[in-house]
């Protein structure tokens, strides 16, 4: 095969690509709807609409997936730190992954934060269809995504993030 011939397949993909890239974008920055709930692995029912006034950050993970693995002892860094500032993190697990083996790997981690198992993909659809992970989501006081990242997010941009909707609410609250 030469190289000329494999221009044009190369280029489908890439636009391809691109536009999944703009769809997936687009369906990512529409507010996440205030009654979507979750339930924790202990059986706690997690509300968005009664998280609002706080930063949420959610991430989508597998116990399969190595980046996520990676991601855990800064997640439980950010949680310890920002957690009593008002951040909730809630873990979510994908669709294929066992059960079993979410439960086994919260209780090896030693996992501070919420987890919660999306069994028929209803929160990855809500988040505009999550198929890979990580995923991570920051929503702000007001409800809306104020950043998003699919692959592993950088800690330090993630940390100033948070610090920066932290400040915000205590300005609001202060001024509001």
């Amino acid at each position: 095969m030469n190289m000329k011939s494999l221009w044009a397949p190369t280029i489908i993909i890439a636009l391809s690509f691109a536009v999944f890239l703009f769809w997936a974008d687009g369906k990512m920055k529409t507010p996440i709807a205030g009654s979507h709930s979750f339930t924790s692995l202990t059986g706690e029912k997690l509300v968005m609409s009664a998280l609002r006034g706080k930063p949420v950050l959610i991430t989508f993970w597998a116990t399969t997936c190595k980046n996520c693995i990676a991601e855990i002892p800064h997640l439980i860094e950010l949680y310890n730190r920002f957690h009593t500032h008002g951040l909730e993190l809630i873990a979510v697990a994908m669709a294929y992954d066992p059960p079993n083996r979410v439960v086994q790997m919260a209780q090896m981690k030693n996992l501070p934060y919420k987890v919660s198992l999306d069994i028929d993909s209803r929160h990855a659809n809500t988040f505009g269809g999550i198929w890979a992970t990580p995923a991570t989501f920051l929503i702000g006081s007001d409800g809306k995504i104020a950043w998003k990242t699919i692959g592993m997010f950088e800690p330090a941009n993630l940390k100033s993030r948070i610090e920066e909707l932290l400040k915000l609410k205590k300005d609001q609250k202060c001024c509001g």
